[in-house]
């Protein structure tokens, strides 16, 4: 179409990123204990507890929050079930996967957890052809098969048309304004007569709609 017409591209990109600690696992603490908020059932053994906890005590002299085993742990939301404590291990293969279905910070495992990120990004373009409409005829004529009824006033017509004429001397099937090409398909109701102007901005739309040729459209149509 005139002008160009606007084509837009979206990209997607996916990255995955890995956070890689020491091999050996120094996130875990040698404690067991409820995640700092005590809000969530579960029990990990992670660095990452209140240092105020290492001198909570209970009327026995233990360690209120930190625990020697994960059962000792579990044992802290009783009389909770036992099945419903939640068991993370920090050092485990396993502890993204589970934290992640859980929906337990997973941040607390060793090695990392593996986060994916997808970017998606929009490219408009606009192709800006010579602002004289290269493609137009100066005539209007039917498409070249004849078979549609609609006129237009693209170049591709048959150049054998430019000397075929009427018993008048006119041109048979080139003319100098839309309504003079639509009257060729006499008797046929002028509205009928479809209009492509291939320098109008809304060329691609309305062949498209119309089910007719958009190529001949100014600057071409995006598919």
């Amino acid at each position: 179409c005139e002008g160009g017409c606007t084509t837009t591209t979206t990209t997607t990109t996916t990255t995955t990123t890995t956070t890689n600690n020491d091999p050996e696992c120094e996130v875990a603490s040698k404690y067991y204990h409820p995640p700092a908020d005590l809000e969530e059932p579960y029990c990990t053994n992670s660095k990452d507890y209140p240092p105020a906890w290492d001198n909570v005590l209970d009327d026995n002299g233990n360690k209120m929050f930190l625990f020697d085993t994960i059962d000792d742990c579990c044992a802290f939301y009783s009389p909770m079930p036992r099945d419903m404590c939640g068991e993370v291990d920090v050092c485990s293969p396993d502890c993204c996967t589970y934290t992640k279905e859980s929906g337990l910070p997973f941040e607390q495992c060793e090695g990392g957890c593996t986060t994916t990120t997808t970017t998606t990004t929009t490219t408009t373009t606009t192709t800006n052809n010579d602002p004289e409409c290269e493609v137009a005829s100066k005539y209007y004529h039917p498409p070249a098969d004849l078979e549609e009824p609609y006129c237009t006033n693209s170049k591709d017509y048959p150049p054998a048309w430019d000397n075929v004429l009427d018993d008048n001397g006119n041109k048979m099937f080139l003319f100098d304004t839309i309504d003079d090409c639509c009257a060729f398909y006499s008797p046929m109701p002028r509205d009928m007569c479809g209009e492509v102007d291939v320098c109008s901005p809304d060329c691609c739309t309305y062949t498209k709609e119309s089910g007719l040729p958009f190529e001949q459209c100014e600057g071409g149509c995006t598919t």
